[in-house]
């Protein structure tokens, strides 16, 4: 049987505001409440001034940028690699970061063989240059989701509403047509809709060149057969958690992305055979000559480039735990 969630405090005061279909119509999305809790412009996770990413307890969670800059090197190198194999020069294009943590990036403010390196700040407008390379690491699982909830009668919507003593509980709400019907009563579906949202408004842009995103997820059928409690979750100090409505603008929110509806989004816009790889597989296939070049120049197995070679390719680190997604476009 679903265990519906209930936040352990009371909404905070500038959430009540931020959500005013909460007073006014008593409830809202799960996709408003999350926007609001990464996003707010004030209290929004995503946009205040602290940090997020690294490995001790006083961060919340650690991504391939953790490795150090050696990470940003294999991504540079690989983007040429995939701009020249698509006919285009990469001196010509603008390699752009689009949700870097830090105002330089992983970058470090080096365009290798590109025109230049621009970032895009979470929060920040994201157009984009006219000819491109379009990178993001971690970006699209840190968009607003849907929540739904296969009960008897259909698949109905997970909506919040405040308690009477003003927690955020969860509710169910209308019936929602659309979703496959065989699948079992109580199965959990966290529909990431932010991220192809955003996806489709970088993708409308008249850009041309190259698209890489890093990131985790599953293919839209893998939802509906592997993950029955959904895939929502929430980090905060190094542990992840299924406590999404607790501390709302303290602690990170994140689902999954569906690969494939990602890839048919790129299709629709006409980029060129998009490809997923493991991320380990990616650099191997793309950075080769990068990646021999650490082992060349830092022949100490337990020097930290070797180490941070490691963590980004290492089956039981990074390696398989994130995925690329990459394509192509010329106008």
């Amino acid at each position: 049987m679903t265990a519906f969630l209930r936040s352990s405090q009371p909404a905070p005061d500038w959430l009540a505001s931020a959500l005013p279909e909460l007073t006014q119509k008593g409830c809202c999305g799960y996709e408003s409440f999350v926007q609001a809790a990464l996003y707010h412009p004030e209290h929004g996770y995503y946009q205040k001034d602290i940090t997020r990413v690294g490995r001790t307890r006083d961060h919340d969670f650690a991504t391939a940028t953790s490795a150090g800059p050696l990470f940003g090197r294999l991504v540079r190198f690989a983007a040429a690699t995939l701009a020249r194999q698509a006919g285009l020069d990469p001196s010509e294009l603008t390699l752009v970061e689009v949700g870097a943590e830090s105002a330089r990036g992983v970058f470090e403010g080096n365009p290798g063989p590109f025109a230049a390196v621009e970032t895009r700040r979470l929060g920040d407008p994201l157009t984009l240059p006219p000819r491109a390379v379009v990178f993001s690491n971690e970006l699209f699982d840190a968009q607003p989701f849907q929540r739904f909830h296969k009960s008897g009668d259909g698949w109905r919507e997970i909506r919040l509403r405040l308690d009477g003593e003003g927690h955020l509980a969860e509710t169910l709400g209308d019936i929602t047509r659309g979703l496959p019907d065989d699948v079992p009563e109580g199965w959990m579906l966290d529909w990431p809709t932010g991220a192809e949202n955003l996806l489709t408004h970088l993708a409308r842009q008249p850009w041309s060149g190259l698209f890489i995103a890093f990131d985790y997820g599953k293919n839209w059928d893998d939802f509906l057969n592997e993950t029955p409690q959904g895939s929502a979750r929430a980090y905060r100090r190094q542990t992840q958690h299924n406590r999404l409505l607790d501390d709302p603008g303290e602690q990170d929110l994140t689902c999954h992305v569906a690969w494939d509806r990602l890839g048919n989004i790129l299709r629709a816009n006409n980029f060129a055979t998009p490809t997923l790889r493991r991320q380990e597989s990616f650099f191997l296939h793309h950075a080769r000559a990068a990646v021999a070049a650490v082992f060349q120049d830092h022949p100490d197995p337990l020097s930290p480039e070797r180490r941070a070679l490691a963590t980004l390719l290492h089956p039981a680190h990074f390696g398989s735990l994130f995925q690329v997604l990459h394509a192509a476009r010329s106008f």
